[in-house]
């Protein structure tokens, strides 16, 4: 899923369903990382745009993805002040979503002539699919990030990771780039390790493409950088825009399992607003060991289930 694109999202839920009533202790089956970057967190949200800082800083929320700027815009870029009020009186982390897999049409960085721009994508008119192996795109990347870093963000949450089997065998793209995972968790490693060398703590958190691990051939060099992993979709999933039947994405939670012998956190988010399936989410979220998020897809409001 990508941000901001048409009305994104994305409004926060507790978790008193799944811990009982309190957003800060462990429920259901979760089992917390005793060590890493993200110990303490129980709870997230994730909110894309018409963000209220304080109402952020308010929630009580261990960790919260939102974008670095207001609008998408450099121009309206968080400030570190802005960062410390969404962080709270709790001392939340924040953590900056950050496409590395597309170049969205309203980012400071965009040039449509550039040689790593590829189609755009049918699906988000704005965004374009990215040569993303290409060192003019990742050294543009390290840029970004470097914005990220200077507002004071906690971490950085990657987007379209699955960009690696657009162009890998046999995808949509047509190049059957057989390097392609290797290209992707090549690139999210220099990243870390670009971040790291300025904030040692800066938390990374590839969003989906949890298969990548099963392609690439340095699969335990990407988990060993890794702090969490978010995935999208996982239990109640299909073509509707939220409140799709329950169809596990059996697949997928095989694959965290992976995820999770590496002491990662998943952060699970499914876009269901029916109560009966808010809660059956919840309930199949913490049992895997996940922390989850119920939300819709198309939302810009803060709100509490």
């Amino acid at each position: 899923m990508k941000t901001i694109r048409k009305a994104l999202l994305i409004s926060i839920f507790s978790l008193f369903i799944a811990c009982g009533g309190s957003s800060g202790g462990s429920g259901g089956g979760i089992n917390f990382p005793s060590t890493g970057r993200v110990v303490g967190v129980s709870s997230w949200g994730y909110q894309l745009q018409d963000i209220d800082l304080d109402e952020v800083g308010a929630s009580d929320f261990d960790l919260v993805v939102v974008d670095y700027s207001a609008d998408g815009s450099d121009e309206e870029a968080f400030s570190e002040d802005d960062v410390n009020t969404m962080r709270g009186n709790n001392n939340k982390l924040v953590i900056s979503y950050f496409s590395i897999g597309e170049a969205e049409d309203y980012r400071y960085y965009f040039d449509a002539g550039a040689s790593y721009v590829d189609a755009e994508n049918p699906d988000f008119p704005g965004n374009f699919k990215v040569f993303y192996w290409e060192d003019e795109w990742q050294e543009l990347m390290e840029g970004y990030l470097d914005k990220i870093i200077a507002a004071g963000f906690d971490g950085a949450y990657l987007d379209i990771i699955d960009a690696y089997e657009y162009y890998g065998p046999g995808g949509d793209s047509g190049l059957d780039r057989d390097s392609a995972a290797d290209d992707m968790t090549n690139f999210v490693i220099r990243l870390a390790n670009y971040a790291r060398a300025q904030n040692e703590d800066f938390i990374i958190i590839p969003q989906n493409g949890s298969g990548i691990i099963n392609d690439a051939s340095n699969a335990d060099d990407y988990l060993s950088m890794i702090d969490a992993i978010g995935v999208e979709d996982t239990f109640y999933f299909g073509d509707a825009e939220n409140d799709n039947d329950l169809d596990q994405q059996d697949e997928v939670i095989d694959n965290l399992l992976t995820y999770q012998d590496n002491d990662i956190v998943v952060l699970s988010v499914d876009y269901v607003t029916d109560a009966d399936k808010v809660d059956n989410f919840y309930n199949l979220a913490s049992d895997a060991g996940y922390i989850p998020y119920a939300t819709i897809r198309a939302l810009d409001a803060l709100t509490m289930n």
